[in-house]
């Protein structure tokens, strides 16, 4: 198993529980590996750490995911992909 790289980044950083902080912001990323080729179709799952709320996502053709409308809060950034090692960034 090879283990993905993970970029990650906060459009609006993130200071409270997740559902009772107002607005939203976006998280996006891309997933690479090692070498720095792109690993798409890659599932990646935003963990609202507070309280376990898991929003599903998948990468695009270039390696891309994007989660909008996301309340501010702390999270967990997960990504599983065939032949590849689950890679976890927490605190994002």
């Amino acid at each position: 198993m090879r283990a993905a790289v993970i970029s990650v980044s906060l459009v609006l950083l993130a200071r409270a529980a997740c559902p009772q902080t107002p607005g939203t912001a976006t998280v996006t990323g891309r997933v690479t590996d090692p070498q720095g080729k792109v690993v798409g179709s890659a599932s990646v799952s935003l963990v609202c750490e507070p309280v376990g709320l898991r929003i599903p996502g998948v990468t695009n053709r270039v390696g891309q995911y994007v989660f909008s409308s996301v309340l501010p809060g702390m999270y967990t950034v997960e990504v599983e992909a065939t032949d590849f090692a689950k890679t976890v960034a927490h605190h994002v």
